[in-house]
């Protein structure tokens, strides 16, 4: 299941809530919610932060979950196919609403991601060119 939550309409209240829920976790470091580690059941294992936007996606490479915010009224969530090569884990998701790329390449330590929403027309991107010590919790 993905949401797509803004702040100006909200798509169902227990939508709402178990979003908020996620932002909440996230922002505060909970195990899984913005560590970048893996680990705990249900951690995300990859972390990448945009260097200049403030843009972050988080992803599980075993699962393909995956939850990319801008810390602010961006928020998307949902669950792609994960492919790896060597030491570079690529994401892709492609639904009615969403495209979302994106490519990690551990060894070098980099990454990379684009998201488009349709209809609205809304386009993230992030370019990680260190992603050695990336926090995906939002900054309170």
């Amino acid at each position: 299941m993905h949401t797509l939550v803004k702040v100006s309409g909200f798509r169902g209240k227990t939508t709402v809530v178990l979003t908020l829920l996620a932002l909440l976790l996230m922002m505060s470091g909970v195990a899984g919610f913005g560590t970048g580690s893996a680990g705990a059941e249900g951690a995300f294992s990859n972390c990448i932060v945009d260097d200049s936007n403030g843009n972050r996606l988080q992803f599980d490479k075993g699962t393909g979950t995956y939850f990319f915010t801008n810390c602010g009224s961006f928020i998307l969530q949902g669950v792609g196919t994960v492919t790896i090569k060597g030491s570079t884990a690529t994401l892709k998701h492609v639904a009615g609403d969403r495209r979302l790329y994106a490519e990690v390449d551990e060894a070098n330590k980099r990454g990379s991601a684009s998201v488009a929403v349709y209809p609205s027309g809304v386009l993230r991107t992030i370019m990680d060119r260190n992603t050695v010590g990336d926090v995906c919790g939002c900054p309170m």
